[in-house]
C-alpha cells in the first residue's frame, strides 16, 4: 500500500468532446501535438518506464507517443476526449494488444485499477487542473509535457519556489526534465515546452501527525504579510521560537518566502512542531533533494 498523501480539490472535470480544428489543434484545450520523433523519444526516456508498468496516457491525441510508450511497458490506457483524434489513435496503434483507448476526459472518469504511472503531452490550457488532479491519484510517478515556464515554476528555477511545490514536497519530488523547442510541435506554439517530472515518495519526509501543521505553516508563510517569511510566521509563532528555527534552517530573517527551498521548510517544520521529520532524529539541514535526479520511488 502506498503512503497516504494530502488530497487536493479536483477542478475542471467537465468532459470535453470538441471537434478537431484545421491543423490538428483543439483550440479550447490549447493542444499542440509533438511532431518531432527525437523529442518524442526524449520524452519517453524521461518517463523512466519499466516493463511491468501499467500506464495511463493523459490526452493521447492521434498517438504520436502511445506506440513508443507501449513498447516499454505492460499496458497503456490512452484517454482521448476528441472523437476524431480517438479514431486516428485507434488506427495508429492497431495491432498493439497492450493498448486500450478510452474516449473520455481522463479527469472525469474512473481510472483503471493497478496503474502505476501517468504520462502525457497535456493541453497547456488545462495544465493546472491536470496537475492538481494528479496529486489526488494513487500513483508512483507522473511525467508531463508542459509550457517551459510552468515546469520551471514548479521545480525551483533560479531558486524560486511556488507554494504548491513546497506544500507537496514531503510527498512529491518535482524535477525539471528536457527542454523541448516550440518547433517540435504542430501547430507551433508561442513558447518552448519542457518535461515536468513528479515522483511520489514511497516514504514521506514528514510524519502523518505533522501534515496538517506543515500545511498551515506553508499557508501562513505564503500570505506575504510583513514582506518576509519571518514576519509572516510571526502571526502564529513566538519570535524566539522562529529565531531558533531560522537559525537551524540556515535562513536569514529577511528572506522572502519564494526563495526558501524545500529542505529549509522541512527544518522549520521540525522546529515548529517539535517532532523530527519522517520520524528520524533532527540532525541539522537535510541534503538538497531537489538537485538529485529523478528516480523510481517504489516501496
Amino acid at each position: 500500500m502506498r503512503p497516504e498523501r494530502p488530497s487536493h480539490d479536483r477542478r475542471g472535470t467537465r468532459q470535453h468532446h470538441s471537434n478537431e480544428t484545421a491543423g490538428g489543434r483543439r483550440r479550447n484545450l490549447s493542444q499542440n501535438f509533438l511532431a518531432d520523433p527525437r523529442a518524442a523519444s526524449s520524452f519517453v526516456d524521461a518517463c523512466e518506464l519499466y516493463p511491468g508498468d501499467h500506464v495511463v496516457e493523459v490526452g493521447a491525441g492521434a498517438g504520436s507517443l502511445t506506440g513508443l510508450i507501449a513498447a516499454r511497458v505492460a499496458t497503456v490506457t490512452a484517454y482521448e476526449p476528441d472523437v476524431h483524434l480517438a479514431e486516428r489513435l485507434g488506427s495508429s496503434i492497431a495491432g498493439l494488444a497492450n493498448v486500450s483507448i478510452v474516449h473520455a476526459d481522463v479527469l472525469a472518469e474512473p481510472l483503471p485499477t493497478g496503474f502505476s504511472t501517468l504520462v502525457g503531452n497535456i493541453p497547456f490550457g488545462r495544465t493546472a487542473d491536470i496537475i492538481r488532479w494528479t496529486l489526488d491519484q494513487d500513483v508512483d510517478s507522473a511525467t508531463y509535457i508542459t509550457q517551459l515556464e510552468y515546469a520551471r515554476k514548479r521545480t525551483g528555477h533560479r531558486g524560486r519556489w511556488s507554494q504548491l511545490t513546497i506544500e507537496t514536497w514531503p510527498w512529491v519530488r518535482w524535477a525539471l526534465g528536457p527542454r523541448i523547442s516550440r518547433t517540435a510541435f504542430r501547430p507551433v506554439p508561442a513558447v518552448d515546452a519542457a518535461v515536468l517530472l513528479m515522483r511520489f515518495r514511497a516514504e514521506p519526509l514528514l510524519s502523518a501527525r505533522q501534515r496538517a501543521t506543515y500545511r498551515d505553516i506553508v499557508a501562513t508563510g505564503f500570505t506575504g504579510v510583513g514582506g518576509t517569511l519571518f514576519r509572516s510566521l510571526q502571526a502564529r509563532y513566538r519570535t524566539g521560537q522562529l529565531t531558533s528555527a531560522f537559525g537551524r534552517a540556515g535562513l536569514d530573517r529577511e528572506v522572502v518566502v519564494a526563495f526558501v527551498p524545500p529542505e529549509a521548510w522541512l527544518v522549520l517544520a521540525e522546529e515548529l512542531t517539535g517532532e523530527p521529520a519522517g520520524g528520524r532524529p533532527a540532525t541539522g539541514r537535510r541534503p538538497d533533494r531537489s538537485r538529485t535526479g529523478p528516480g523510481r520511488l517504489r516501496k
